[in-house]
Protein backbone atom coordinates (compact mmCIF):
# COMPACT_ATOMS: atom_id res chain seq x y z
CA UNK A 1 0.00 0.00 0.00
CA UNK A 2 2.79 1.93 0.92
CA UNK A 3 4.54 2.04 -2.36
CA UNK A 4 0.81 2.90 -4.22
CA UNK A 5 0.56 5.48 -2.42
CA UNK A 6 4.30 7.27 -3.42
CA UNK A 7 3.64 6.31 -7.03
CA UNK A 8 -0.18 8.13 -6.77
CA UNK A 9 1.70 10.79 -5.03
CA UNK A 10 4.64 11.02 -7.31
CA UNK A 11 1.89 11.17 -10.30
CA UNK A 12 -0.71 14.49 -8.26
CA UNK A 13 2.33 16.41 -8.48
CA UNK A 14 3.34 15.88 -11.79
CA UNK A 15 0.34 16.83 -12.34
CA UNK A 16 0.42 19.92 -10.38
CA UNK A 17 3.44 20.92 -11.73
CA UNK A 18 2.02 20.72 -15.94
CA UNK A 19 -1.01 22.68 -14.24
CA UNK A 20 1.50 24.93 -12.63
CA UNK A 21 3.99 25.05 -16.25
CA UNK A 22 0.70 25.81 -18.83
CA UNK A 23 -0.90 28.26 -16.12
CA UNK A 24 -0.33 31.32 -17.79
CA UNK A 25 -0.59 29.81 -21.65
CA UNK A 26 -3.77 28.08 -21.38
CA UNK A 27 -7.71 28.78 -20.43
CA UNK A 28 -9.69 27.62 -17.81
CA UNK A 29 -11.60 25.39 -19.85
CA UNK A 30 -7.79 23.54 -21.19
CA UNK A 31 -6.36 23.40 -17.47
CA UNK A 32 -9.73 22.39 -16.32
CA UNK A 33 -8.87 19.47 -18.60
CA UNK A 34 -5.41 19.05 -17.86
CA UNK A 35 -6.76 18.46 -14.74
CA UNK A 36 -9.25 15.25 -15.59
CA UNK A 37 -6.70 14.22 -17.24
CA UNK A 38 -3.90 13.85 -15.32
CA UNK A 39 -4.97 13.97 -11.56
CA UNK A 40 -8.30 12.18 -11.95
CA UNK A 41 -7.58 9.43 -14.44
CA UNK A 42 -4.83 8.26 -11.99
CA UNK A 43 -7.23 9.21 -8.70
CA UNK A 44 -10.15 6.84 -10.21
CA UNK A 45 -7.76 3.89 -10.49
CA UNK A 46 -7.76 2.03 -7.48
CA UNK A 47 -9.86 4.40 -5.31
CA UNK A 48 -12.09 2.02 -4.54
CA UNK A 49 -9.29 0.11 -2.80
CA UNK A 50 -7.04 2.59 -1.43
CA UNK A 51 -9.72 5.09 -0.95
CA UNK A 52 -9.54 4.82 3.16
CA UNK A 53 -6.11 4.83 3.49
CA UNK A 54 -4.37 7.00 6.20
CA UNK A 55 -3.04 8.66 3.37
CA UNK A 56 -5.89 9.82 1.29
CA UNK A 57 -5.67 13.67 3.25
CA UNK A 58 -2.25 14.45 1.08
CA UNK A 59 -4.15 13.26 -2.02
CA UNK A 60 -6.94 15.92 -1.34
CA UNK A 61 -4.10 18.85 -0.07
CA UNK A 62 -2.51 18.32 -3.61
CA UNK A 63 -6.36 18.23 -5.33
CA UNK A 64 -7.37 21.22 -3.03
CA UNK A 65 -3.47 23.38 -4.15
CA UNK A 66 -3.75 22.25 -7.91
CA UNK A 67 -7.89 23.47 -7.79
CA UNK A 68 -6.13 27.18 -6.29
CA UNK A 69 -3.89 27.10 -8.74
CA UNK A 70 -5.99 26.72 -11.82
CA UNK A 71 -8.19 29.66 -10.20
CA UNK A 72 -5.73 31.62 -9.22
CA UNK A 73 -7.07 31.53 -5.53
CA UNK A 74 -5.03 32.35 -2.49
CA UNK A 75 -3.95 29.64 0.05
CA UNK A 76 -6.23 30.45 2.39
CA UNK A 77 -9.26 30.47 0.35
CA UNK A 78 -11.70 27.66 0.64
CA UNK A 79 -11.83 25.17 -2.36
CA UNK A 80 -15.48 24.36 -1.79
CA UNK A 81 -16.71 26.99 -4.11
CA UNK A 82 -13.75 26.06 -6.62
CA UNK A 83 -14.97 22.55 -7.06
CA UNK A 84 -18.71 23.67 -7.69
CA UNK A 85 -17.61 26.27 -9.82
CA UNK A 86 -14.87 24.42 -11.89
CA UNK A 87 -17.71 21.24 -11.37
CA UNK A 88 -14.92 18.53 -10.70
CA UNK A 89 -15.74 16.17 -7.75
CA UNK A 90 -13.04 16.58 -4.90
CA UNK A 91 -11.45 13.25 -3.29
CA UNK A 92 -14.13 12.26 -0.78
CA UNK A 93 -16.70 12.81 -3.59
CA UNK A 94 -15.03 10.51 -5.79
CA UNK A 95 -14.70 7.96 -3.61
CA UNK A 96 -18.17 7.72 -2.58
CA UNK A 97 -19.06 8.10 -6.81
CA UNK A 98 -16.82 5.11 -7.46
CA UNK A 99 -18.48 3.00 -4.70
CA UNK A 100 -21.74 3.66 -5.34
CA UNK A 101 -20.94 2.99 -8.58
CA UNK A 102 -19.28 -0.83 -7.95
CA UNK A 103 -22.30 -1.54 -5.72
CA UNK A 104 -24.62 -0.85 -8.83
CA UNK A 105 -22.71 -2.75 -11.51
CA UNK A 106 -22.25 -5.61 -9.18
CA UNK A 107 -25.59 -5.95 -7.65
CA UNK A 108 -25.34 -9.72 -7.77
CA UNK A 109 -22.70 -9.23 -5.28
CA UNK A 110 -25.24 -8.15 -2.35
CA UNK A 111 -28.28 -8.63 -0.92
CA UNK A 112 -30.66 -6.41 0.98
CA UNK A 113 -30.87 -6.85 4.95
CA UNK A 114 -34.25 -7.35 4.57
CA UNK A 115 -33.96 -10.73 2.71
CA UNK A 116 -31.37 -12.02 5.19
CA UNK A 117 -33.17 -11.66 7.99
CA UNK A 118 -36.70 -11.54 7.25
CA UNK A 119 -37.91 -7.88 8.32
CA UNK A 120 -37.92 -4.74 7.03
CA UNK A 121 -36.85 -1.95 8.57
CA UNK A 122 -37.73 1.73 7.12
CA UNK A 123 -34.68 2.21 6.26
CA UNK A 124 -34.86 1.63 2.03
CA UNK A 125 -31.73 -0.26 0.91
CA UNK A 126 -29.21 -1.19 3.24
CA UNK A 127 -27.14 -4.05 1.12
CA UNK A 128 -24.59 -6.94 3.08
CA UNK A 129 -21.82 -8.29 0.54
CA UNK A 130 -21.77 -11.96 0.06
CA UNK A 131 -18.87 -13.98 0.91
CA UNK A 132 -17.00 -15.17 -1.96
CA UNK A 133 -14.42 -18.16 -2.39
Amino acid sequence: METTFRRQNTKFNKACFVVISVKHFMSLEVMRLIDFSYFHSVLSYGIIFCGNSVHRKYIFKIQKRTIRIITNAGLRDSCRDLFRKLQILHFFSQCMYCLLRFVVKNRDLFKLNSDIHGFSKNMIMIFTCLQQN
